[in-house]
């Protein structure tokens, strides 16, 4: 399954896979416990993640730097911090309330698609020497 892939690559996505993923629980646990503001922790780290990935992305390929940065940041911190599986079990979980499932859905993939090109407009108008 892993034939060819270095180990020092499945390390570091391992790493930032933690690194996310407890990135995650910890807003989540700073967030309420009811059903309405565990859809809310799950909103917002999709659309921060989504922010991230795009302003992570030029900026991994600006530095000209390790090729593990991108497994690291964009597959490890970034896939553990983002979630579609708890998207899905928020979708399922809530099945009977359909206008809330839709809204969600639907913020969901607006807001997203949209944060991508925010994030990497936001290193564009960030990064040095522009």
């Amino acid at each position: 399954m892993f034939e060819g892939v270095q180990v020092r690559v499945l390390l570091v996505i391992a790493v930032g896979g933690v690194i996310g993923s407890l990135g995650r629980f910890s807003i989540a646990a700073l967030m309420d416990h009811s059903q309405i503001t565990a859809l809310a922790a799950t909103f917002t780290v999709n659309v921060l993640g989504a922010f991230a990935i795009g302003f992570a992305y030029p900026w991994i390929h600006s530095r000209h730097g390790s090729a593990l940065w991108q497994p690291f940041v964009i597959t490890g911190v970034l896939g553990g911090f983002t979630t579609f599986s708890t998207l899905a079990a928020d979708v399922v979980i809530h099945d009977g309330q359909a206008m809330l499932v839709a809204g969600y859905l639907a913020l969901t993939l607006l807001i997203g698609l949209l944060a991508v090109p925010l994030g990497r407009r936001a290193f564009m108008l960030l990064r040095p020497g522009t």
